[in-house]
């Protein structure tokens, strides 16, 4: 989809955010723009998963951008009509860790969280792109259009809270191998993934269990992001097949040993540290 086409986009969902709030504003007092924004061009352009099976790392940059502008414009609207209640967008930051304490994994890591966290967080919080970020996009030569304009309402129109899902640590470290000078340029350019010996695993998913990541992140929104009001939006096992733990009366407990009493301790302990 070009740039073009795109803007076209984030008008015609503007449209489509006035109605919602005109119909609901009376009822409704906190309202989140979107629900995993990254996830989606991830998959079909940076990843090419999915339909049309095109890796285009200049166009994955591109939906990002169109939807932290979709963010600003939304809280933008939101209160210059004056609505009462708070505005938010819910976010599915990849707690990252590093293989180990050297300097090139760490630096995988902070990498890694510059393309896959922070594109996101820095300019729904904090009203901006990482300077790092941009200067990595240039490095490589990534193609993607913005204004000051539009750069000037993502300033001036951050979140009054943030939804954080959280449901397993990503693991990375430097890679291991030089790029194939004929493949073009994604953020792997700069890490691998690392699988962390000793896990605990959910199976279903192949995910890592590591309820800690709720504290870990709470940790950085008080230190990183001025203790923004966040809550956990989701989080706990994920599995296939779910109706294999579902009772008689359609409740799944069979799930909580995992979804409370691993999770509930580490978030708890936030409050304690003085988190949001």
């Amino acid at each position: 989809m070009a740039a073009g086409s795109q803007k076209h986009v984030v008008e015609l969902f503007i449209r489509y955010v006035e109605q919602v709030f005109k119909r609901y504003a009376g009822r409704v007092t906190r309202w989140f723009v979107f629900n995993e924004p990254i996830v989606v061009q991830t998959r079909v352009y940076l990843d090419a998963l999915r339909w049309p099976y095109e890796q285009n790392t200049h166009k994955w940059m591109q939906w990002n951008h169109h939807k932290n502008l979709a963010t600003a414009r939304v809280v933008k609207l939101f209160r210059a009509a004056g609505y009462a209640g708070r505005i938010g967008t819910i976010l599915n930051p990849e707690v990252t860790y590093p293989r180990s304490s050297a300097p090139h994994d760490q630096k995988a890591a902070h990498i890694y969280d510059l393309f896959y966290n922070r594109v996101f967080l820095d300019p729904a919080i904090k009203g901006e792109y990482p300077a790092e970020l941009l200067a990595l996009l240039d490095k490589h030569q990534i193609e993607w259009e913005t204004t000051p304009e539009e750069l000037a309402i993502i300033a001036a129109n951050t979140v009054d809270e943030v939804g954080l899902n959280l449901y397993y640590p990503h693991r990375v470290k430097a890679p291991s191998r030089a790029w194939h000078p004929e493949t073009p340029f994604h953020p792997a350019w700069y890490y691998e993934h690392f699988e962390l010996p000793g896990r605990r695993m959910n199976p279903s998913r192949g995910w890592e269990i590591q309820p800690e990541i709720i504290w870990d992140m709470a940790q950085r929104m008080r230190d990183e992001y001025g203790n923004i009001p966040w809550f956990v939006a989701e989080s706990g096992m994920g599995i296939e097949n779910e109706a294999q733990f579902k009772n008689a009366d359609g409740g799944d407990s069979g799930r909580l040993p995992h979804r409370v009493y691993q999770r509930a301790p580490a978030s708890g302990d936030t409050r304690q540290s003085g988190g949001d």
